[in-house]
């Protein structure tokens, strides 16, 4: 037996039902379930896109190669040449991903 069994019924103008599918397709959520998260209070934002969680794998690469290096100054004191170029090739690195956001 289905548990929500109350249906609503909305009328909406041209510009609004465009406004809102356009909404439920960016939260990749079907038209009931972004209905009732909405009715719930949460705040629904659009999905993250491919393009956003290759660079989010980016940074986070990106991170780990730093924090490695972090670790060998941290324990030796020093941080080699070879580190330098790595730590100044991670930043403009890092500065290129935000800039293309």
């Amino acid at each position: 037996m289905r548990t929500r069994n109350k249906r609503v019924e909305v009328y909406f103008s041209e510009e609004e039902y465009r406004h809102f599918r356009k909404n439920v397709a960016l939260s990749g959520f079907d038209v009931s379930t972004y209905v009732r998260f909405l009715v719930n209070g949460h705040n629904l934002k659009a999905r993250p896109t491919e393009e956003f969680s290759v660079i989010r794998h980016q940074l986070s690469a990106i991170g780990n190669n730093l924090n490695q290096i972090a670790k060998v100054a941290n324990y030796s004191h020093t941080v080699s040449a070879e580190d330098a170029t790595k730590i100044e090739a991670a930043r403009t690195e890092l500065w290129n991903l935000l800039h293309d956001l």
